[in-house]
């Protein structure tokens, strides 16, 4: 009928102008913020000593897990995943984890992927240039420095097969790169 029913108010808070003993102070639940407050990282492994005393005092085993994964989220907002990792590899809860393991894992998938995916495409590229070479050699006769530094700086298999196509077409190394 129009009329209001719920009416809410709030003040945005910005974690990181939180003096750090404030949220130590507080009440666990807002604990993982600790870390993105108003703290150096110099002082980051004390702060996490403290949350930990205070953790393993006020939570139960289950609640630890979740506790911990939940701050190494919140740091992810402030700090690279390196950073985090190293400053929680003394904290014994988070290897307990499933979801921070789960993380972990995720990340070290994604890593050798990549890291598949690039060797592919390095090996495609040296394959490209080593045939360019070759079939240019028959055609044209030995390149010169310059044409084998051309030949090198070719980033992209894309480029290397415009040069493969082209190499049919031109008649020396000099209008293969023009």
């Amino acid at each position: 009928d129009g009329r209001r029913y719920l009416y809410f108010e709030y003040d945005v808070v910005r974690v990181w102008e939180i003096p750090v003993e404030q949220i130590l102070g507080g009440e666990i639940g807002i604990l993982p913020l600790a870390p993105i407050s108003a703290v150096s990282e110099a002082d980051l492994p004390a702060v996490l000593r403290r949350m930990e005393e205070r953790v393993d005092v006020e939570l139960v085993s289950d609640e630890r897990d979740d506790f911990w994964t939940c701050t190494y989220l919140m740091m992810g907002l402030r700090y690279n995943r390196e950073k985090s990792v190293n400053l929680l590899k003394g904290v014994v809860h988070m290897t307990n984890s499933t979801t921070y393991m789960a993380i972990l894992e995720e990340g070290e998938a994604r890593g050798e992927a990549r890291g598949v995916a690039l060797g592919e495409i390095n090996g495609r590229l040296l394959e490209g240039r080593s045939l360019i070479l070759r079939q240019g050699r028959k055609r044209f006769g030995a390149p010169s420095a310059e044409i084998l530094a051309q030949v090198a700086s070719v980033k992209t298999v894309d480029e290397l097969e415009i040069l493969a196509e082209r190499l049919l077409d031109v008649e020396n190394w000099q209008d293969l790169f023009a």
